[in-house]
């Protein structure tokens, strides 16, 4: 079976600015998890330690894990729709643009490569 592409759990640069945050406030793993569970959310310690040293790998933690521990610790997730576009009074605003089909398919051949 082909792995499911996760925007969430394959983000490197998510995974960085947690661990960075991790570091910056000298948190052990340990820590981590207490906290989740006194909180009432459960972070596995082994899914954790193998999320944070080697991303998206089996048996890491799931998406709202990555979500609920990105949040927790201020590593705030957005997600913008189109490309961005700077109107004259310098506002960006997201707009779906003209369907460009050798576009797209470029970019979804570097996500997706061919299966040959």
């Amino acid at each position: 079976m082909a792995k499911k592409y996760s925007v969430i759990k394959s983000n490197e640069k998510l995974r960085q600015a947690i661990i960075k945050r991790v570091n910056d406030l000298g948190l052990t793993h340990q820590q981590i998890v207490d906290d989740a569970s006194k909180r009432g959310y459960k972070l596995p310690m082994d899914m954790l330690n193998r999320y944070l040293k080697h991303g998206d790998v089996r048996a890491t933690l799931r998406e709202d894990q990555i979500i609920w521990l990105a949040t927790r610790y201020g590593v705030y997730i957005t997600m913008k729709i189109g490309k961005p576009v700077i109107d004259e009074k310098g506002k960006v605003n997201y707009e779906i643009g003209e369907y460009n089909e050798e576009e797209a398919t470029r970019i979804l051949n570097q996500i997706f490569p061919p299966k040959n």
